[in-house]
C-alpha cells in the first residue's frame, strides 16, 4: 500500500509540475496512465533526529491549524522568509490559498505520511482530510532556518488517489 501510495503521490506530483497547476486530479489510478518511473526524492533514513521530525509536523501542523480558522497571521508566520517575500501580507496569502487551495481551508482532519528528501529540500507528505469528506495529498516542501525552524517554502496539493478534485 505504502509502495503503490508513494508512486501514485510521484505521479501525481510530475502531472502537476508538468502543467504548472497549483490544485489538480491526475488521473494516475485511471487505466491507460502510466505511472512515474523515476523519483528524484527519496525516504529519509530512520535515524532522522526526532527534533527535526517534531519540528517538521509542528510547522505544518501549526499552519494547518491556522488556515482552518483563517488566521492569515499565523498561516502566514509558518512560511519561509522567501516565500512571504513573495505573497507579501498575510491577507494576501490567505487570499490566495482560499482561491488556489480551498481544501487547505476546509482541513479537519490530518495525517502525517513520509518524509522525504532529495539533495536541497526536505519534503513532508500529509493526507488531508477536508468538510466535505474528501481526501487530498499534500506534499510541504518544507526549509530550515538559521535558527533551527522549520518553515514552508512550498505546497502542492492534489486530489487522494481514486477521488476526483
Amino acid at each position: 500500500m505504502q509502495t503503490k501510495l508513494k508512486w501514485t503521490l510521484a505521479a501525481a506530483l510530475l502531472a502537476l509540475a508538468s502543467t504548472g497547476a497549483a490544485l489538480a486530479s491526475t488521473g494516475a489510478t485511471r487505466p491507460g496512465i502510466p505511472y512515474a518511473t523515476t523519483v528524484v526524492a527519496k525516504q529519509m533514513p530512520a535515524t532522522l533526529p526526532p527534533l527535526d521530525r517534531s519540528g517538521i509536523e509542528d510547522t505544518i501542523r501549526g499552519q494547518l491549524r491556522a488556515l482552518a480558522t483563517h488566521d492569515a497571521a499565523q498561516a502566514f508566520a509558518k512560511l519561509a522568509p522567501s516565500t512571504q517575500h513573495f505573497f507579501g501580507k498575510p491577507d494576501k496569502f490567505l487570499a490566495t490559498m482560499s482561491q488556489d487551495l480551498p481544501p487547505m481551508l476546509a482541513t479537519r482532519h490530518f495525517t502525517f505520511l513520509g518524509v522525504e528528501q532529495d539533495q536541497s529540500s526536505t519534503y513532508q507528505q500529509v493526507l488531508i482530510t477536508d468538510s466535505d469528506g474528501k481526501d487530498w495529498l499534500a506534499r510541504y516542501q518544507l526549509e530550515r532556518e538559521r535558527n533551527g525552524d522549520w518553515r514552508v517554502k512550498g505546497c502542492v496539493v492534489a486530489a487522494a488517489p481514486g477521488q476526483l478534485a
